[in-house]
């Protein structure tokens, strides 16, 4: 739950330029992201998980401002990842429901990464979360 109206909270989360101030995986663009957000935009972001460091190339699917936001990622190897942001009216604030499924490659490298990488990205999101919650309601 974030104290802030649900349109403060979509604008920080639809807007790409800000990524870096919560997101604690975000480590740079390779090129500056869209200043336009719409279905199909695409843009590229380097991130790091489990100290690794990889890119991956996101596209938004549905942009329905200010309700729901998803976004489709590929990344190296066969990584996939989906990503949905939720907006609600709530107790005078917003309900900010953040959803991330991530894929890894089949077999035993992918098997073995599974274990690092689930736990690595559960305490990455809930940091993730926190600045986001800090950042809007500040």
């Amino acid at each position: 739950e974030i104290d802030a109206p649900v349109q403060d909270v979509w604008n920080v989360a639809a807007d790409l330029n800000r990524i870096g101030e919560w997101v604690t995986i975000h480590r740079a663009f390779p090129s500056p992201p869209p200043a336009e957000l719409k279905p199909g935009t695409q843009f590229k972001q380097t991130v790091t998980v489990a100290e690794t460091p990889f890119e991956i190339e996101w596209t938004a699917g549905q942009v329905d401002g200010p309700r729901r936001l998803t976004w489709a990622g590929v990344g190296p190897a066969g990584n996939s990842a989906r990503t949905t942001y939720s907006f609600a009216a709530e107790n005078g604030g917003t309900r900010f429901t953040y959803e991330n499924e991530f894929e890894l490659p089949v077999g035993k490298v992918g098997e073995a990464a599974g274990h690092v990488v689930s736990g690595a990205a559960g305490r990455e999101a809930n940091d993730s979360l926190a600045r986001f919650k800090a950042l809007v309601e500040a």
